[in-house]
Parts: C-alpha cells; sequence; structure tokens
C-alpha cells in the first residue's frame, strides 16, 4: 500500500506545479506543495454540503519514512490546522485549511 501512495504521488506531482504559497482549491481540484524535503499532496472532493479535503505527506525519498494521510471534512466558514514537519520542530510548517463558500483556502506558515 505504501508503493501506491508513493506512486500515486509521483505521477500527482508530474502534472501539479510546486509551490508554498496561498492556494485556492475547488471540488475535484488538487495541489502540490514543496515544503523543505516534504511533498505535501492536497485534494478536495465533495460530498453533499461537505467538502472532503485529504493531505497527504511524504518524504522526496520514500524510503525515509512513511507517508502520512489526514483527512479533513468541513463546511461553509469551517477551517483546519495542523503542522507538517520532517521530523525537527525546527522546520515544522503549519498548513492551514479554510472553507469558503465553494473554494477551500490552503495557507502555508513556516
Amino acid at each position: 500500500m505504501k508503493t501506491f501512495y508513493t506512486l500515486c504521488l509521483i505521477i500527482f506531482l508530474s502534472f501539479v506545479s510546486l509551490s508554498a504559497s496561498a492556494v485556492e482549491l475547488g471540488s475535484k481540484q488538487s495541489h502540490a506543495l514543496k515544503l523543505g524535503e516534504l511533498v505535501v499532496f492536497i485534494y478536495v472532493t465533495e460530498n453533499d454540503d461537505e467538502y472532503e479535503v485529504v493531505t497527504t505527506a511524504a518524504t522526496e525519498n520514500s524510503r525515509e519514512g512513511s507517508p502520512i494521510r489526514y483527512v479533513a471534512y468541513l463546511l461553509p466558514g469551517q477551517k483546519t490546522a495542523f503542522y507538517v514537519s520532517n521530523g525537527t520542530l525546527e522546520k515544522a510548517h503549519t498548513l492551514e485549511m479554510k472553507r469558503v463558500n465553494n473554494k477551500i483556502i490552503i495557507n502555508v506558515q513556516a
């Protein structure tokens, strides 16, 4: 299963630009971020009134640990935040995801 997630991440990264700034995503959209040695892939799906935001983080070298997955279900006006790190808090980034109408706004703070 780990190999499958790594392969999916590599395939999506070949089609998505990498950046570390505020991003807006709608339903059925995705984005990838490179945060130091970590690659973070985010995609959004719609389920009735909720937006499901799935975030997967992995090291560039998939042999250096397992990817992690974080799933949030957001209604309009709701937000969530979490830390992404390569193991040292000195290099931790905060990812904040907020649902504004029919968009997910993603902000990255170093």
